[in-house]
């Protein structure tokens, strides 16, 4: 949410992160900085790393969240 919340900040960090990565791809844990990083830099979510996968749909906010909602009532009813 921080590119809601102060953007101007959320760009400038995207900036000094791609800076920072020097054109090596970036692993990140949060679908959201997937997301905004995959404008300027390579990015993937370490999930599609761990499992192989490759995102089939993207959401954007405020879609995300409720993809979290779908994930959390996913696992709810498959693991309990």
């Amino acid at each position: 949410m921080v590119k809601f919340v102060r953007p101007g900040f959320a760009e400038n960090w995207t900036i000094g992160r791609s800076k920072l990565a020097g054109g090596r791809r970036i692993v990140t844990s949060c679908a959201g900085c997937t997301s905004f990083l995959g404008g300027s830099t390579e990015v993937d979510h370490i999930l599609d790393l761990l499992f192989g996968t490759r995102p089939v749909v993207t959401f954007k906010p405020p879609f995300t969240y409720l993809a979290r909602l779908w994930l959390k009532r996913w696992f709810k009813q498959e693991i309990g």
